[in-house]
Formats: structure tokens, sequence, C-alpha cells
């Protein structure tokens, strides 16, 4: 398999991972509205006086929301790798470090949720991201 194939590749696991945080917010959602922990009619406007929302639906959702921020970044840079520069093992490495921590930081946030932990891993994955669009800029200015 060619270099840019293993590229894509870590692309393609970055966008499956929303559709799984998906599954589980709409799972936990389900979950609450059936204990009777959360009435249906709160996800009308997401808000309501007096409702104590479970932590389990809270951290999905805002996970979920979470998904659509810095990982933009890599998504943005991605697309440009392929469209204007030839991937290189770099590339590879650093798209692959970069999907391997956004998934642990997906696993310990929807799960454990040890912030320590969470935040080493949203620091390492950003530090990913930093070092790729330097790499690529260096690729640019030279």
């Amino acid at each position: 398999m060619s270099l840019e194939k293993y590229f894509i590749l870590a692309l393609m696991i970055q966008l499956i991972i929303p559709c799984f945080v998906l599954v589980q917010m709409f799972i936990r959602r389900i979950t609450a509205v059936r204990n009777g922990e959360l009435s249906p009619y709160y996800f009308k406007q997401y808000q309501a006086e007096g409702v104590n929302v479970p932590k389990t639906v809270i951290l999905s959702s805002r996970h979920f929301s979470n998904l659509f921020e810095m990982p933009i970044l890599y998504f943005v840079l991605s697309l440009f790798i392929l469209i204007k520069i030839e991937v290189d093992i770099i590339h590879v490495i650093l798209a692959w470090s970069f999907v391997g921590l956004r998934i642990i930081h997906t696993i310990i946030h929807l799960n454990s949720n040890k912030l320590v932990r969470r935040l080493v891993v949203f620091a390492m994955s950003s530090v990913v991201l930093i070092i790729m669009w330097g790499y690529i800029l260096t690729q640019i200015l030279s």
C-alpha cells in the first residue's frame, strides 16, 4: 500500500470517530429517557429548569461537539497535503499519531474521564497537530 493510502486511511478513521460518538450519544440519550432520568422534551431546546441531565449524556454530547473543533484543523491540513504536497513517511506518522491520540482521548472522555489523563492526551494531540502544520510550512517555504 502506498504512503498516500496509509495517510488517507488515517483520515478516514478520524472521520469515523464522530460517527461512533454519535451512536454512543444516541444510546446514552435513549437510555436516560427510558430509565426516566430525562424527559424526551429536554431535547426540544436542550434546557429545562430543575432538570439533572445524566453525566453520561452531557459527556457524550460535549465530546461530539469537541470533534468538530480541533480535528477540523487536521481535516483541512490533510486535504491540503493530499492536493498540494506529495505524502511522505513523516506525514503518515504524524497523521496516525494524531488519530491514535484522538481515539485515546475519546475513550478516556467517554469512559473514566480522568481529567489529567485526558488533558495529557489532548495536549499531545495538539502538539502533533502543531508539528504537522509546522512541517507543511517548512515544505512550502523551502
